[in-house]
């Protein structure tokens, strides 16, 4: 019995010793003009085949009404993930700031934004609403997780989680063309429009956001195998007495 018991209690010490805790690390990635990538696209029959990047703002909308009839517009944004080795993180949580939004004027209703995978290609200073408003994955989206609907006149920060089509990048079984925002139609029939701010903004504390997180695990270090080996030969030892 006594025997039995300090060989319990030995194996317990090597796994209290031996083991690396590393604590939930994260990763934050906000750039700004020089490295962001991101850029508007706009229905409208003036604009279809213009490129808007170089601004402070997104512009995202379904249906908006402005000077010479109805516009939609959608956002694209990209962020470099080169710098990350993971193959899989336990959490991703994209964070815009809504500085404007219309139904603030105009008694709209309130709404959802849905970021889409893009599946294609894109240049931030090339795209159109022409060459880029359909290259998206439609089933690969998400709706914001907080607020959980973008009340019409909310102002302040939006979020959505997007571990999924990050690990997808990550995994590789997903090339990273980025995100595109899109306001459904079907979900708001009144006019809706978000004006959110872009790696061009002057406020570079809200600029646009990613941050992956990996929680803590446990990892045995190179030790706890060697005395693993050591406890083995004492527990023949203890065995022969």
């Amino acid at each position: 019995m006594r025997a039995g018991f300090l060989y319990t209690l030995f194996m317990t010490l090597i796994i209290a010793i031996c083991t690396v805790r590393l604590d939930a690390s994260q990763v934050v990635l906000q750039p700004g003009p020089a490295d962001g990538k991101d850029a508007s696209i706009v229905d409208s029959p003036m604009y279809r085949s213009s490129n808007f990047s170089d601004t402070p703002r997104l512009w995202i909308s379904n249906t908006a009404l402005f000077q010479d009839g109805y516009w939609k517009e959608r956002a694209l944004m990209e962020f470099n993930l080169s710098s990350i080795t993971d193959t899989h993180v336990d959490l991703a949580v994209l964070r815009l700031y809504t500085y404007y939004n219309l139904g603030t004027e105009s008694g709209n209703t309130d709404s959802n934004v849905w970021v889409h995978r893009v599946t294609e290609n894109w240049t931030e200073t090339g795209v159109t609403w022409n060459n880029g408003y359909d290259i998206f994955s439609a089933s690969d989206k998400v709706k914001q997780s907080d607020p959980f609907i973008i009340e019409y006149d909310y102002i302040g920060w939006v979020e959505w989680d997007v571990t999924s089509i990050v690990n997808k990048w990550l995994a590789g079984t997903e090339l990273n063309y980025g995100f595109m925002f899109i306001v459904d139609d079907a979900e708001s029939a009144n006019p809706n429009r978000k004006l959110m701010l872009s790696s061009d903004s002057e406020d570079a504390e809200h600029r646009p956001v990613l941050i992956l997180t990996q929680n803590d695990v446990a990892i045995p270090e190179p030790l706890s195998f060697i005395l693993l080996g050591v406890a083995c030969i004492l527990r023949l030892i203890l065995k022969r007495k």
